[in-house]
């Protein structure tokens, strides 16, 4: 990722994953320590923010080729939102969440990074899914999250299951209820685990 070589990135991946089996695992076990590895480098000044921003270009292409093995996957009639919270523009956590719940039969609408709270809410009035996924790297970026989802419940007529993930809650578990999310998941493979709690509400 750091030497910014995509084809041999692409040639590693394809010895691991072989069938759509193989995803859950590459993504949890080699993608997600990679990228917080890579933050961290960066936290500690050891690679400037043009490797990072290359680490993580590098890695977003390997999700997208990757994204062929399970684009066939049959889909329920339950529609679901994934974004990344205004101003956050981390979204490889929420594309993983989108990609996983698109395996698990959901109908996704994968919304990417820095979504204006105004466009959201129009979308989810339109759509009415059962579920809106909010995903909020930077703490600074939580009064935003909180925001949306405000504006979420107050939509009366219809109001979405909400929730949340990524660093910024990682680092304090119950912080999703401060900001009135339903649900907090801690990655990608727990996300599908609610959201297969919420299919049944």
């Amino acid at each position: 990722m750091l030497e910014g070589d995509f084809e041999k990135a692409l040639k590693f991946t394809k010895k691991i994953v072989k069938r759509p089996e193989d995803l859950q695992d590459f993504y949890l076990n080699i993608i997600q320590p990679a990228l917080y590895d890579v933050g961290n480098l960066w936290e500690q000044g050891k690679i400037s923010v043009a490797e990072e921003h290359l680490a993580t270009s590098i890695v977003g292409r390997i999700i997208a080729n990757l994204y062929l093995l399970f684009s066939k996957t049959q889909k329920s009639k339950l529609r679901a939102i994934v974004t990344a919270a205004p101003n956050e523009f981390h979204e490889l956590g929420c594309r993983m969440v989108a990609d996983f719940l698109e395996m698990d039969g959901w109908d996704v609408l994968y919304l990417g990074a820095n979504v204006p709270e105004e466009e959201l809410i129009k979308l989810v009035k339109k759509i009415k899914p059962k579920l809106v996924a909010i995903s909020v790297t930077m703490p600074f970026n939580l009064i935003k999250a909180k925001k949306i989802i405000d504006s979420l419940k107050s939509l009366g007529d219809y109001v979405p299951k909400i929730m949340v993930g990524g660093i910024a809650f990682n680092l304090m578990p119950d912080l999703y209820k401060k900001i009135g999310a339903d649900f907090w998941a801690k990655d990608a493979k727990e996300a599908v685990e609610v959201a297969r709690k919420i299919k049944t509400l």
